[in-house]
Order: structure tokens, then sequence, then C-alpha cells
């Protein structure tokens, strides 16, 4: 008698536990039921919109939700608002792959472990103050993705949004960005992207793993910058310059490897004067490339700044111009220069080694690319297509010598510093095939303007044909008996007008 008994308590544990998964089996079945009636699929949409609007500030609208209840949310009609009733988002499909999203729901929060967004359109502002019309989005995202997010303003739990990784993909997407504060109206459009989103932790950079677009189409068009009005210089000289700055905080990321396949860009200015240059020229006032393919790794971007690798780059202009490959060991730029270390372009004319540095004041410096930018170049074992600078400079175009020998080649080793249009060189080594060769320094002035060209040359050995001179230099008119003695053969100094 007293042996039954354990057995029949076995029996009845055993019973229970049966009871309770089958319990639990029939509670999912019932649920993914539930969730596909129209009502149920309402009260959901109706729900998580008002946690969000809540939680953001601004309304968050859902045309229709199919919600499974393992594994993913399928959204149509996505709407999100700025703050100022604009739109921010709207995207004709997203899809979001989760980890136990009606749970997550009933426990105020979603962890994204896939999102898809299909046809959608971005609104992006920053007003002639400098606010965005987007940090609270990253704010949010920021501040509700770790272990401890902050309540909100009513004391109430936000809806958490937790990447767990997330791996992004956007198909058919444009994002607009209005900015009055720089004067500039920047437009991207991808056929498809992707990126594995690794990390979104409060006041650290946005970490990537990867990131993929294919086929970009990026424009770039500027505009006089406007001026704040005088009711926006009141507010900002009242508001905290700490949460002013935090509101205004460029976006900052790091991404480990970065990948753009068949792109497209312009620049453009929209008050731009009518095109001065030579249709092979290329017109930094409306300059624009294709074929753009390029492959960066360690991207690390802060505060408008940054570094990165250049693996691979590749890209071609209208006029003809064509980087055939490019890399860097390390890339630095900041708003005042573009550095290359370790660095390898090659043209379709040119090669160049080692180290390119370009300096400048303001982006606007390289619409006077000739007079504005500062050239800091090192070369080691290049060589240089006369046909490559006749690109870039315009008045080059009607030099007697270039234009006879545009299809050469010239090696060059040596140091060059200075403006396209006030170059100097130090310890040069170059050689123009048939045409000789020069070693030794050299100071240019005035080089694009007509007629005021000068040229201090310290020559420590050259070899130059007779007839090159008188092609280079357009004032130097020897008799014509002077082209018997063949190639010119000199040292020393050279001071002078050419």
């Amino acid at each position: 008698m007293e042996e039954s008994q354990p057995r029949s308590l076995g029996r009845r544990i055993i019973r229970w536990v049966a009871y309770a998964i089958l319990a639990l089996l029939l509670l999912s079945v019932t649920l993914s039921i539930l969730i596909q009636i129209p009502y149920v699929q309402n009260v959901t949409i109706t729900t998580i919109g008002k946690k969000m609007t809540r939680d953001l500030g601004t309304y968050v609208g859902i045309g229709h939700i199919r919600l499974n209840f393992f594994d993913d949310i399928l959204v149509d009609n996505l709407l999100i608002l700025d703050q100022s009733g604009d739109t921010l988002l709207y995207s004709e499909r997203a899809y979001f792959d989760l980890d136990e999203p009606l749970t997550g729901l009933l426990n105020n929060r979603l962890v994204m472990q896939e999102i898809d967004l299909r046809n959608s359109k971005c609104y992006l502002k920053t007003d002639a103050a400098g606010l965005t019309n987007y940090q609270f989005l990253l704010d949010y995202l920021k501040r509700n993705t770790g272990d401890a997010p902050l309540p909100n303003e009513d004391g109430k739990d936000p809806f958490r949004i937790i990447f767990n990784p997330a791996r992004i993909a956007v198909d058919q997407i444009e994002f607009n960005h209005h900015n009055d504060w720089s004067g500039r109206y920047s437009r991207l459009k991808l056929d498809y992207a992707s990126a594995q989103l690794e990390k979104i932790k409060p006041d650290d950079p946005l970490h990537f793993r990867d990131m993929s677009l294919l086929s970009p189409e990026f424009e770039l068009e500027k505009f006089p910058p406007v001026q704040p009005k005088v009711s926006d210089t009141v507010i900002l000289k009242m508001q905290d310059s700490t949460s002013r700055k935090k509101a205004s905080q460029p976006l900052s990321f790091t991404i480990d490897y970065f990948e753009v396949s068949n792109g497209k860009a312009r620049v453009i200015n929209k008050y731009r004067p009518v095109r001065s240059t030579l249709p092979n020229v290329i017109d930094f006032r409306d300059a624009s490339a294709y074929n753009i393919n390029l492959e960066f790794s360690s991207v690390d971007w802060y505060n408008a700044a940054g570094f990165f690798r250049i693996d691979k780059l590749q890209a071609q202009t209208p006029e003809g111009f064509a980087i055939v490959d490019m890399e860097a060991g390390e890339v630095e730029i900041d708003s005042q220069q573009i550095q290359l270390q370790e660095m390898v372009l090659q043209t379709s004319n040119s090669v160049l080694r080692d180290h390119i540095r370009f300096g400048f004041d303001d982006l606007e410096d390289f619409k006077d690319f000739t007079n504005k930018i500062e050239l800091d170049i090192d070369l080691n074992e290049s060589y240089v297509g006369l046909r490559d600078i006749l690109y870039f400079v315009n008045q080059l175009n009607n030099n007697q010598f270039f234009l006879l020998n545009g299809g050469k080649q010239f090696d060059l080793n040596g140091r060059l510093q200075g403006t396209v249009n006030d170059l100097r060189g130090n310890q040069l080594d170059l050689n123009l095939a048939d045409q000789g060769f020069l070693k030794g320094s050299f100071d240019l002035a005035n080089v694009t303007i007509r007629g005021e060209e000068r040229l201090n040359l310290d020559v420590t050995t050259a070899e130059i044909p007779i007839t090159s001179l008188r092609q280079l230099i357009p004032n130097f008119n020897p008799p014509e008996n002077y082209d018997k003695l063949g190639n010119l053969q000199f040292s020393g100094f050279f001071d002078g007008f050419f």
C-alpha cells in the first residue's frame, strides 16, 4: 500500500506536466489564430502606435500589420512624423524579424534581429539654427536600447527597442536632407543596401560590422546658407549650451567594412555661373562621376571628421578622367584637410605613390581648385600622364607643349607643395621620355595666368631638347637653326617670366 502512493504521486506529476505543455501549445495556437483576426490586429496596431507616439512625442502611424506569434511582424504603410508634424520616414512595407514578438509586446519591448524596409522615403532637415528634425529619434534609440532604459517624463516605462544585433536592409529607398545651416540639399537614392548593426548605446557612436550600397545615386546641391531668424537667435540664447550641443550633435559611427557598387555622384552649385571650362576639363562648380566602386575598412567617423582605409576605389567622370584603382593605408578627413597615407592611385594615364594632402579653409575652395587648394604631395616611383593634368587645369589646354605631348608620361619623384597656380617642387627627379630630364627644385607662380607666368629654377642637372623648350615656354623663340643643337644640357639657376 505504501509503495503504491509514490507511484500514484509520480503519475499525477507527469500528468500535470503534460497538461501544462498541452495548455501552452493550445495557447500558442490560439494566440496565433487570434492575431490573424482583423479586430485583434487593429487593437495591436492601435496599441503599438500609441506606445511609440507617446515615447517619441510625435505621430507614428501603421496602415496594416501582420504578426506571426513566433518570430516576425510585417507592417504596411509605416509613417513616422518629426516633431514639427512633417514626414520623417515613410515605408510602404516594413518587415521586422523579432525574438518572441507577442511576448515582447506584452512586456513593452521588441528585440530586433532583422529589419527590411521597401519603397521608402526619408526626409531629414537641419534648420538655420543648426537643429535637426531627427535627433530625437536617435536619442530615443540610444536611450531605450540598454538594459536599464530611462523612464519617460510622465514616469512610465518607455517602449524599448533592442538590437540583438540587427541586420538592416532597404530596398528602393530615397533620403533627402535639406540643410539651411550649411546651405546644402542632398539626395541619396538606393536600389538596395544592407548593414549589420552591432551596437547602439548612449553617448557611443553607432557600430556597424558591415555596410553595402548597390547602385547609389548621390546628388549635392549648394546654396547660400540661410540666416537664423531673430526668434531663432533668441531661443538659442535662452537654451542651455549643453542641451543645444546635444540637439545638433553630428552623427558618429564606426564601420568595419563599407562597400559601394556601381554608384553615381554629382555636386552642383545652384547659383553657379555659366561653365567657364572646356568640355574636357572638370568643372568643380558642377562635377559628377559614375561607375563608382569602392571598398573602405576600419571607418571611424566622429563629429564631421574621421579615419578609414581605402582597399579599392574606381570612378569615371563625363570629361574622360578615370580612376582605374586606388588604395590607401590611412585616410584622414576633417574640416580643413583630406590626407592619404601609403597611397597608390592609378588612372588611365598615371600612377601616383606615397602621400597626398589637400588643405583648404572650406569645401567651397574646391570651386577654385587651382588657387585655393593647398597641395602637399610626396611621390616615389610615380609617373604622370600630361593628359591627366589637362583634365584639371583649363589654361594649359592652350599650351603648345601639352597639346603636342598630351599622350606622353613623365616619371616623377620628389615633393610638391602649394597650389596649382603657385607650386613649389623640391628634390625633384623628372624624366619625360624623349623630351629630356631634370633634377633639382623649382618655384612656379601664376602658371595658369597667361602672360604672367613666373619661374624660379634651381637645376642640379638637366637635359631638354631645344624644340621642347620652344613649345613649353611661349616667349622662348630662338632662331630655328638652334634646333640643330639637339639637347640642351645645363645646371644652375633661372629666375624670370616666361
